[in-house]
Formats: structure tokens, sequence, C-alpha cells
């Protein structure tokens, strides 16, 4: 199957792919997940594919455990680049110079 054959299955399934994407906690993200599938589908080595919609299913769940894992590292760092620098901003206005947004 050729790119351009991917790409019919998923306009035939894309809202299904939506779907999925949402029912992995995707919520608000769920549109850009797969905005990045249509993108990777573009440019993806052309080649048989023996099941395209597993394929398709495949490649959104591997792109959520992508946007997960970028999301806890970079918690992750936030939090260690706080406890380093000892930066305990408050979040009180009238702890703010006079002069900051």
């Amino acid at each position: 199957m050729d790119s351009s054959g991917l790409e019919a299955v998923f306009l035939a399934n894309r809202d299904t792919l939506l779907r999925f994407l949402r029912s992995l906690g995707a919520g608000d993200a769920a549109e850009d997940l797969l905005h990045e599938l249509w993108m990777r589908i573009q440019t993806a080595p052309t080649g048989p594919i023996a099941s395209p919609l597993s394929y398709l299913y495949r490649m959104a769940n591997n792109l959520m455990l992508d946007r997960h894992r970028a999301v806890r590292q970079a918690e992750k760092r936030d939090r260690e680049w706080t406890e380093a620098t000892g930066d305990r901003r408050s979040t009180d206005p009238r702890s703010r110079p006079p002069n900051a947004p």
C-alpha cells in the first residue's frame, strides 16, 4: 500500500482515530496529535502495509506515549530546577516588585 492508500484509510477513519486518542486521555490535544499523525503519514516512507488501520492506531498510540513522556520529563525538569535553585516564587501579587507584570 502506498502513502496515498494510507492517507485514504486515515481520512476514512479520522473520527474514529480522534475518539481513540481522546479515550487515551489526550483531551484537547487530540486534534494536535491527529494533525501530527497526518504529517507523519505525509513523510513516511512508502511500502506495503498489511493492516493499514492497525498501523494508524499504533502510530496514534505511539504519538500519545511520546506526548506523555515529554510532559512527564518537562515536569521533572521543572521540579528539579526549582529544587536546585531554591526558586520559591510566590503567586501572591503582593509579593511581586511594583513594576512586575
